[in-house]
């Protein structure tokens, strides 16, 4: 599917921003699953990087997909590895098929139970099939901060 609309990408969180590769865990460094961007959060709340839809919550709280406004699809992952909590940790401040702004609130996120279980707390947004991440930020980024593009 060919877009011809340029999406802007925000921080869901301040924090550091990296690149894909630079992600302790293959799956996501070796872009298996797709391409985009991670943040080391610096605070607790996770905000949405695009305008558009909540199309799905995972039933671990540990991700939520997001659909624009021109069908682009992005999923908000948060930690590494932390589908084995189970959804302990992540309060989901969001419904299904709720339109959702840039920069609004997705999840509250308990870090130190990450951290107990030695589990990585990078935020990483991560882009539908056939989408690549244009970055424009580097270093510290804060919430909702304009940090690239995708098409």
């Amino acid at each position: 599917m060919l877009f011809k609309k340029k999406t802007k990408i925000c921080s869901p969180c301040s924090g550091q921003i990296k690149e894909l590769s630079q992600v302790d865990d293959e799956v996501f460094s070796k872009g298996l699953a797709g391409d985009g961007f991670a943040v080391v959060p610096e605070e607790d709340l996770v905000l949405s990087p695009v305008e558009g839809t909540v199309s799905m919550i995972f039933p671990t709280k540990h991700a939520i997909g997001i659909k624009d406004n021109d069908g682009k699809e992005f999923i908000v992952h948060i930690g590494i590895d932390t589908v084995k909590l189970k959804g302990k940790g992540f309060q989901i401040l969001v419904n299904e098929n709720q339109k959702v702004k840039a920069g609004a609130p997705l999840v509250q996120v308990d870090y130190s139970i990450l951290k107990e279980n030695g589990l990585g707390t990078d935020i990483i947004i991560l882009l539908g099939a056939g989408l690549k991440m244009h970055l424009s930020a580097s270093g510290f980024v804060r919430s909702g901060q304009g940090v690239g593009t995708c098409d």
